[in-house]
């Protein structure tokens, strides 16, 4: 996945670079948020349009674990309330959010190591100065 960001603050050589809010997030509104800002390692001045990179299937797995995982959980808590608790919903579903919340712990866990892994963090694959991204038109995203 390549994505095309402006470069808003750097601080030494970490950069702080701002997406635009994908079309395909247009219609959703969950997040309520219209860019996203990201921070990594890289090169390039302030102003400067960058295109960043992550390989599909990296984005393909987090995703999967950052849904799939707490979702086990919560149908693990609910099957595990009902076996402790017949007939009593209310702790069959306060189970079902405890095992939500412990999967979704171990999801947070295991992010932080995963962002220690080189194959895992998103880099910067091109730069186009300031000047030269005001000359092209604009809504050229990958």
């Amino acid at each position: 996945m390549i994505r095309t960001g402006r470069v808003v603050d750097k601080e030494q050589n970490l950069l702080k670079i701002c997406f635009d809010k994908e079309e395909a997030c247009s219609g959703c509104g969950m997040c309520s948020r219209q860019e996203s800002t990201l921070s990594i390692p890289g090169d390039a001045a302030v102003g400067d349009v960058v295109e960043v990179a992550l390989p599909d299937a990296q984005v393909l797995k987090a995703s999967l674990v950052t849904y799939a995982i707490p979702l086990l959980g919560l149908i693990g808590g609910l099957w595990i309330g009902t076996e402790l608790f017949p007939g009593r919903e209310g702790m069959t579903l306060l189970t079902g959010l405890a095992g939500t919340m412990l999967l979704f712990a171990g999801v947070k866990l295991f992010d932080r190591k995963l962002r220690q892994t080189a194959a895992w963090q998103p880099r910067v694959i091109a730069v186009r100065p300031e000047a030269a991204a005001e000359t092209e038109p604009k809504g050229k995203d990958a």
